[in-house]
């Protein structure tokens, strides 16, 4: 198992992604790493996402995703392969003294001695991805979408001449469901798109107001 592990996470180490956010994550200033590891320390949370918990620590949004990709990545191999923090360190610190050797990346010392904050345990951390993998079984996933406008030609019934010209609005829908990918493309006039547009911006409002109520749902929760 241990040789499985290691397999895998040198991969991983040894990959652009990865050691992009291991140069992002050794620039964070220490003040505001020190800061994001004692919010993740909290118990309970005094966060309801992980992803406002470093955002009100960390201020360069690469290191706060950096962050983020390292804390959610570990956790997921951990319980992965079924292993403890001092077991993960074990296992992943040689191999990332290995792969990011001197002038891989700029402050690596401070990258390496960050690792076991990253590597620890947090019921924040825990929490979203239980949110994201259920979000994931339970609905389909927007992957992409598009409205097109173009102009149409209308041709004579002989089809040798162009007798009028008129717009066109379609709507392309790519979503992925149950691990299976699906498109659709749906013409629209130009009075839904404006009943569209003012849905989005009414939803935006919506969920808006949620967010401000988040914070006193969670207190309640807490509390009962």
């Amino acid at each position: 198992m241990t040789n499985e592990v290691s397999d895998s996470f040198r991969d991983i180490a040894s990959s652009d992604v990865f050691i992009s956010d291991a140069k992002a994550l050794a620039l964070i200033p220490s003040a505001q790493f020190s800061l994001a590891v004692k919010a993740l320390d909290a118990k309970p949370p005094e966060h309801e996402s992980l992803v406002g918990c470093i955002e009100e620590s960390i201020i360069e949004r690469v290191g706060i995703q950096a962050v983020i990709n390292f804390l959610v990545n570990f956790t997921r191999m951990k319980e992965g392969f079924k292993l403890t923090e001092v077991e993960a360190l074990d296992i992943f610190s040689p191999i990332v003294a290995e792969v990011l050797e001197e002038g891989v990346i700029p402050n690596r010392d401070i990258f390496i001695d960050r690792l076991p904050a990253l590597l620890a345990d947090y019921e924040l951390v825990r929490r979203e991805i239980k949110l994201a993998d259920l979000a994931k079984e339970n609905s389909a996933s927007l992957k992409k979408f598009r409205i097109i406008c173009d102009l149409r030609p209308l041709f004579s019934e002989e089809a040798d001449a162009i007798e009028d010209i008129a717009p066109s609005t379609k709507l392309h829908i790519r979503f992925d469901s149950a691990g299976v990918s699906h498109a659709f493309d749906i013409n629209l006039t130009e009075s839904q798109v404006d009943d569209m547009l003012e849905k989005l911006r009414r939803a935006k409002k919506k969920l808006s107001l949620l967010d401000s109520l988040l914070p006193k749902l969670t207190s309640s929760l807490q509390a009962n």
